[in-house]
């Protein structure tokens, strides 16, 4: 869940925060709102019919107590040649 936005300092040098990747327990369609301004296309592909999976795993980049980023990981089996296999993919 993301951080009250008033828990920043608002007198905190910018330049002085390091990001920190983290992995985030929880992802909400707020979560999604917060991060994409509430655009309801933010991905820009509406127009081509796609449909995002629900991920698995998300990751974060917060910069202070705010979320800047996102990526959710799919798990999904495929088959090469003989040989079945994972592999992950992501959205941003």
């Amino acid at each position: 869940m993301l951080d009250d936005a008033s828990s920043i300092n608002p007198n905190a040098n910018p330049a002085s925060v390091v990001p920190q990747v983290v992995e985030l327990a929880h992802w909400t369609k707020t979560d999604l709102h917060t991060i994409s301004g509430g655009d309801a296309d933010a991905f820009g592909v509406a127009q081509a019919g796609l449909v995002w999976l629900s991920k698995e795993r998300h990751f974060g980049i917060r910069s202070g107590n705010r979320l800047v980023a996102h990526a959710g990981l799919v798990v999904v089996p495929v088959a090469v040649g003989e040989k079945h296999i994972d592999v992950a993919g992501r959205e941003v």
